[in-house]
């Protein structure tokens, strides 16, 4: 509304999650703001299909393009070792990272249940929790309460998380409300599979049983189970990281977003009768 009002060129705005049942209060300004809109970009395609139902989005304004990350060379298995010693992790042991906000909606709490499942049959199976927030000191007394302490390992926050993703085997995302987490991504374009539930959004860039597996929320003897196909299989495990890594390449790559962005603006001042550079 601001942009309309001080008469700009032209209006994009940028939607990241999909929709929801909260912030009902702000869903009349959104519409508002939707409606000004000449083009409404969405990071998947279910934020998309949430804009159209439930916002009153105009479909042929609403576009989605992904977003996109780096493919970085991976790292040799010096770093690895380095990086694990670093984190006192043995360089053979299986190692799990969950990475994000120590908040409910990240579903924490059903990774540990899970991880006593399938520190059972594997002992030497390891935890990196990779975040802070509110739950901390819970999350902490419930991995002593099911006994995982020792598999557990919680690193705050760390401003060296891609360097750190280079290490594990796989990443853990058993989320109750997701977009498309950049940290998904990352962890794909490592060449790491991922153990997610399938939300919308999420289950966009995880093709379950091929770079990753997915479960329903909530669902820890699904998660469970997941993590123990990933953890007794070490070659499958590394297959299903090379197709993420591809999967990345092809569709998710930061240049690929940016490619799709500038499209967009000079599809958009085309429409116009604006020459692109023009002031």
């Amino acid at each position: 509304m601001i942009g309309k009002l001080a008469r700009a060129g032209a209006i994009v705005l940028t939607e990241h999650l999909p929709s929801s049942s909260r912030c009902l209060r702000l869903y009349p300004m959104k519409k508002m703001s939707l409606l000004l809109a000449d083009r409404v970009i969405a990071i998947c395609e279910a934020t998309r299909d949430g804009l159209i139902r439930q916002h009153g989005a105009r479909p042929e304004r609403t576009v989605t393009i992904y977003n996109g990350v780096e493919v970085d060379n991976l790292p040799g298995r010096d770093e690895i070792r380095t990086i694990r010693q670093e984190i006192r992790i043995d360089e053979d042991s299986p190692l799990i990272a969950m990475i994000g906000e120590l908040s409910p909606r990240k579903g924490h709490i059903y990774l540990l249940n899970s991880l006593v499942k399938v520190v059972k049959e594997k002992p030497d199976v390891n935890l990196a929790v990779i975040g802070e927030g509110e739950l901390f000191p819970f999350l902490m007394q419930t991995s002593k309460k099911f006994g995982i302490e020792k598999n557990v390992k919680f690193l705050g926050r760390r401003k060296d998380v891609r360097r750190l993703i280079g290490a594990i085997d796989f990443l853990a995302l058993p989320s109750l409300h997701e977009g498309i987490p950049y940290v998904v991504l990352e962890t794909m374009a490592n060449g790491k599979p991922v153990v997610a539930t399938s939300l919308p959004g999420v289950a966009e860039v995880v093709c379950d049983g091929r770079t990753g597996f997915l479960v329903q929320p909530r669902d820890v003897d699904g998660l469970s189970a997941a993590i123990l196909k990933l953890v007794r299989d070490r070659e499958k495990t590394r297959k299903m990281g090379e197709l993420a890594r591809l999967s990345i390449t092809e569709k998710f790559s930061l240049q690929h977003s940016v490619t799709r962005t500038e499209e967009l603006y000079l599809e958009i001042l085309n429409s116009k009768g604006r020459p692109a550079g023009a002031g």
